[in-house]
């Protein structure tokens, strides 16, 4: 009986470490919000909202040996005319960025900062936000 216990215990910890992308070490990972922004990074995708414009980024995010990164970001399907490019830096549990985003006929770009484990505020914002990113 215990030998068959370990077996079970076994196969599910096998499954389990598959059920999931794992990211690298220096990897951005989690879940960061401040004032009109707020990243969700994994291992697979990277998640962008700020003020009113939803991105996404293919993950992981590998910041450099100073914390600098940068991502390309495609638009939510709700708005497929913006490209956007992400700049920004990890200092611990926070991360400073940059985003110029490219409409059909102006450029635009915004700072903002965000902190591992916080809500984002998007209190001041009057305008729509985008939904979910529509699944497969």
């Amino acid at each position: 009986m215990r030998s068959n216990s370990l077996r079970l215990i076994t196969f599910l910890a096998a499954v389990a470490g598959c059920a999931a992308p794992t990211a690298p070490p220096g990897t951005l990972i989690g879940r960061f919000g401040g004032p009109g922004a707020e990243i969700d990074a994994s291992a697979s995708r990277v998640d962008v909202r700020y003020r009113c414009e939803l991105f996404r980024a293919a993950g992981p995010i590998r910041p450099d040996a100073a914390g600098r990164f940068s991502a390309d970001l495609k638009a939510h399907p709700g708005n497929p005319s913006l490209s956007a490019t992400m700049t920004g830096t990890l200092d611990g549990g926070s991360i400073v960025f940059d985003v110029a985003t490219v409409y059909p006929t102006v450029r635009t770009s915004a700072r903002f900062e965000v902190r591992r484990g916080f809500e984002p505020d998007y209190r001041n914002l009057s305008c729509r936000t985008p939904g979910p990113w529509p699944t497969p």
